[in-house]
């Protein structure tokens, strides 16, 4: 496996339950990792294309990659889902920043990991 000892990574929202594990994984492979977390002050800007709730990110990837036993629900979501955050990104877009589909990124996560060896790659049986 080529070396990865100092290569930066930035993952987000590392407050969460799934980016905590994958710091803790990329730390043990050797990244140098940086995270962001969520500001709640007001005023502040949330540098985002969408804001998805955990249970949309598990049907993105259970759509893009059925081989995996992605789970269809969380297992402790006990209620329904609240209101989407409401925020817009139009001051950031006005200053030229593009945002890549959150769907384009979870895609590519998973693609990236598969071509380093961190993810195995499983063949899809339907």
């Amino acid at each position: 496996m080529p070396s990865v000892c100092g290569q930066l990574v930035c993952v987000t929202g590392v407050g969460g339950f799934i980016a905590s594990w994958l710091v803790k994984l990329l730390l043990e492979k050797g990244y140098t990792v940086r995270g962001t977390v969520r500001n709640p002050a007001t005023g502040r800007y949330i540098c985002s294309e969408s804001s998805l709730h955990r249970g949309e990110v598990v049907e993105i990837l259970a759509k893009y990659f059925p081989e995996y036993p992605v789970p269809t629900k969380c297992s402790d979501e006990v209620k329904p889902r609240a209101k989407p955050l409401l925020f817009s990104n139009q001051k950031l877009k006005d200053m030229g920043i593009i945002f890549v589909l959150v769907k384009q990124c979870l895609y590519e996560t998973v693609k990236s990991l598969q071509d380093k060896g961190q993810l195995p790659i499983l063949i899809n049986k339907n």
